[in-house]
């Protein structure tokens, strides 16, 4: 089953099991642009800035992921906003 980017963010902002996290984006691979806009209305920008700007082109797809995953901690107290 493909989730939508909603399913994925969700899962990554509210799931504490950062190693399914981690397997659930390498097995549906979510465009790296797209998750980034959508993480960025809902958490800290300056976490994701060193991986927009260093990992996401210059580093395998995998690794991307794998360094994603651990920014954040899955404990999310809020309403996701969409990053349409």
């Amino acid at each position: 089953m493909k989730y939508s980017m909603y399913n994925i963010v969700n899962q990554y902002l509210n799931n504490p099991n950062r190693d399914y996290i981690c397997a659930m984006l390498k097995q549906h691979q979510p465009n790296e642009e797209n998750l980034l806009l959508w993480l960025s209305e809902n958490m800290n920008i300056n976490k994701l800035l060193f991986l927009d700007s260093k990992v996401k082109w210059n580093w395998d797809k995998d690794y991307f992921y794998e360094m994603i995953t651990y920014l954040h901690n899955g404990i999310y107290e809020g309403e996701i906003v969409r990053g349409d």
